[in-house]
């Protein structure tokens, strides 16, 4: 397994079977407070084509619908991929962009991906992880 860091949130996973492109964002965030640095010139090829795109929650700098968009559009057979959340903010979020993520748990080759809630069981749980595991 092999993990490419790109810059804040966003890495790329790669196993012998799968390829896992987790909380991009390119765009700026919060009103412009929160920008690329250093700034990645073609974040579309930086990236490169991916099986799934794991978003982890609704906040700015984890969750880009502008670049979702361009990267689905140059990649579409990735698959967006979040966690199971309640309330489903981050899948209402997609859902009214015209995306249609993939909920839980998925198998890619002999890669199994679980996106994972989080349980801090304070009324609002938005955030996620993602457990990625390739046989023992």
């Amino acid at each position: 397994m092999n993990v490419r860091y790109l810059y804040s949130a966003c890495v790329v996973i790669q196993t012998e079977d799968c390829t896992v492109l987790c909380d991009p964002w390119f765009h700026e965030a919060y009103e412009g407070a929160w920008v690329q640095w250093p700034k990645i010139n073609n974040p579309l090829e930086a990236c490169g084509p991916a099986d799934f795109v794991y978003v982890s929650h609704v906040h700015p700098d984890h969750y880009d619908p502008q670049f979702l968009k361009e990267y689905l559009a140059k990649y579409p057979a990735a698959k967006v991929l979040i966690a199971e959340q309640t309330p489903d903010l981050l899948g209402r979020k997609l859902r009214s962009r015209g995306i249609v993520p993939l909920v839980g748990y998925q198998r890619c080759g002999e890669t199994d991906l679980y996106p994972e809630p989080n349980q801090a069981n304070h009324g609002v749980n938005i955030d996620s992880a993602l457990v990625v595991r390739r046989g023992d």
